[in-house]
């Protein structure tokens, strides 16, 4: 399943960068989401998942989830959130730079 409009350029550029910086495998938990699994994994109704512009990215096993995160701000990341519980890091492209923590 993928959004009516697809995953988001943007986000896929990101994705691209990303994976040069860090010179090895992604490791993608969740990029698109349809409105029923968004539901079942207790996501944001609104969620950026829905929508194509989010992916749940886990943390190499040689570096810190902070230190991960700072590299996903530096390839243009717009929206993180550090997920310490499950060590993964959320990127979206929302249009605006916000970084969280969980």
């Amino acid at each position: 399943w993928q959004p009516d409009n697809g995953i988001n350029r943007k986000l896929l550029n990101f994705l691209d960068k990303l994976q040069k910086q860090i010179d090895e495998p992604l490791d993608i938990k969740c990029c698109a989401r349809c409105e029923e699994y968004n539901e079942m994994v207790d996501g944001y109704e609104d969620s950026y998942h829905i929508k194509g512009k989010a992916v749940d990215i886990n943390v190499p096993d040689d570096m810190y989830i902070d230190e991960f995160a700072d590299i996903c701000e530096d390839c243009g990341a717009e929206g993180i959130v550090l997920k310490y519980d499950e060590n993964i890091v959320h990127v979206d492209m929302r249009g605006q730079k916000r970084r969280y923590e969980e």
